[in-house]
């Protein structure tokens, strides 16, 4: 068993939740995430894609620095990958940007 590589997958893992429940808070009701019609179980789903793109994020940046005009073009990506994958679940069909930031 290789207790340092346990605690590293915990801590990712705790860290993802956290960060998924902060960037999934909405502030404005006229702008929710999701779209009145997703049901719970259907977050779920939504949930499992955002963990894994969580993934790609923490790639891209634990490589090092990314200079400001790469990060912004990075946040667009992702919300539009993000749009594209859960439209279905989305109010408006739309990973807003804000909560791409977020991530």
């Amino acid at each position: 068993m290789n207790r340092t590589n346990d605690k590293g997958r915990f801590l990712s893992y705790e860290l993802g939740l956290l960060t998924l429940k902060a960037a999934l808070s909405t502030r404005d009701d006229q702008y929710p995430v999701y779209d009145k019609g997703t049901k719970i179980w259907q977050r779920s789903q939504a949930k499992s894609i955002l963990r894994a793109w969580l993934s790609v994020i923490e790639e891209k940046y634990s490589k090092g620095s990314v200079n400001g005009t790469d990060h912004v073009a990075f946040i667009a990506k992702v919300a539009d990958e993000l749009s594209n994958e859960l439209a279905r679940y989305l109010h408006n069909g739309r990973f807003r940007v804000g909560v791409a930031q977020s991530l």
